[in-house]
Formats: C-alpha cells, structure tokens, sequence
C-alpha cells in the first residue's frame, strides 16, 4: 500500500496534528523545531502559512469550541501560547503568551461554556493554571 507524502521536511520531524474544524482540507502540523505549519491536503508540497514562535518540539494543538481559528499549543518548553488563524488563513499569529508554567506545558483543555473564553493548562510542573483571553 503506498500512502502520498504532504511533508517531506527531512531536517524537521513532524510531532502532532490536527485538522482545522471549519475545513476539512486545511491540516496544522507542529514540528521539533517548533513550527506551526498550515498545510492545504490539495497541495501537499505548499506551505500556506507558518509560525515559528515556538522554540522547542510542538506536542499537542488544540483547537478552542468557541473560536474555530484560535488553538492552544503546547511544546516541549514552558510558555503557553494561543494562537490564531487570520481569516484568509494566510498567517498565524499568537494571540496570548503565558509563561507561569516551571516546566514543559503537557496539556490545554477549553472550557466548554459558551460564553467562556477560558482555557486550563497542566505542565510537569505539577500546576493547573487557569488562563482568561
């Protein structure tokens, strides 16, 4: 069975996925170098957009219920950061930094209330810690 190639970067493994809710064509991929890639499953070998802003391997991103462009990321580091697609898709830009967290940041959780805009995070720091955009 052969499976098609949408990232050939060979210097930068990729680390985690996820798919944006609105658009089942756009995928963001997160890699060891830190980069948040916006990739169009159309056209595997583009680039549509990136974010470099992280400095360490991306784990996890998490798309926030309320906001279909708006996700936390966590990575190998100790800043939190939410960042945001812009409404033509073609930049990423961190909306909310957060350094609090002592050790790597290892999971965020949106609260499901509509009206919220609040987001948790956990770290190995051994702290939940509560964060209000």
């Amino acid at each position: 069975m052969f499976f098609s190639g949408i990232y050939d970067d060979l210097s930068l493994k990729p680390s985690c996925l996820q798919f944006l809710p609105s658009n089942e064509n756009y995928l963001l991929l997160g890699n060891q170098g830190g980069e948040i890639q916006l990739l169009d499953v159309r056209k595997p070998s583009d680039c549509v957009t990136k974010n470099t802003q992280m400095d360490k391997l991306i784990t996890k991103i998490k798309f926030s219920p309320h906001d279909q462009k708006m996700f936390g990321v966590c990575s190998e580091s100790t800043p939190l950061k939410i960042m945001q697609l812009d409404d033509k898709l073609s930049a990423i830009d961190v909306r909310y930094d957060d350094s609090r967290h002592e050790d790597f940041v290892r999971d965020v959780v949106w609260k499901p209330d509509a009206a919220s805009k609040r987001l948790f995070s956990c770290g190995w720091d051994h702290k939940v810690l509560t964060h209000n955009l």
